[in-house]
């Protein structure tokens, strides 16, 4: 009985998203503006008009002292479609230039939908630069996440919201 309750509590916690994801999907699908440590979160977001590239600029501050504790992310998701689309993803520093961080994670949510959080799986392209392949299955208001990891200690989740279909 005592190994069929872990493998319940087991599988109930590895199918919920971390608390800052689901923390900050909640707050962005609520209010109108931004929380602290979290990008702009205007109603819906980005609206998308089926093939073309559309452009989310993250704000982030881990709250670190390194000089890459403070930027934009700026994630280009093209067709913003959905289905396959391929993601860039650019981390630059609060005077414009690119910067490299430890770690640093993408993921899509469909809250409404209960889907989610979807990892991008990054290949990095050089100082401050990613690509890699998001897939959207389904039409909605997906929020973006990215988790930027600036030092062993500091990290924040920024999200937007983004319109697809």
């Amino acid at each position: 009985m005592v190994a069929v309750a872990v493998l319940v509590v087991t599988t109930l916690l590895t199918n919920s998203p971390p608390g800052r994801v689901a923390s900050a999907v909640a707050s962005t699908g609520q209010t109108q503006s931004a929380a602290p440590g979290t990008g702009p979160a205007a109603g819906t977001g980005a609206s998308t008009v089926p093939g073309r590239t559309v452009e989310l600029k993250l704000p982030y501050d881990t709250g670190g002292r390194t000089g890459n504790a403070k930027g934009t992310a700026t994630v280009a998701i093209n067709p913003a479609a959905t289905g396959s689309n391929a993601v860039q993803l650019k981390l630059d520093d609060s005077a414009g230039n690119p910067v490299a961080v430890p770690e640093l994670e993408l993921a899509f949510t469909l809250p409404d939908r209960d889907l989610g959080p979807l990892p991008v799986t990054l290949k990095a392209e050089g100082t401050g630069r990613w690509s890699g392949t998001a897939q959207l299955p389904l039409a909605g208001n997906w929020v973006v996440s990215v988790t930027v990891r600036s030092s062993d200690i500091d990290q924040v989740t920024s999200v937007q919201q983004l319109k697809v279909g």
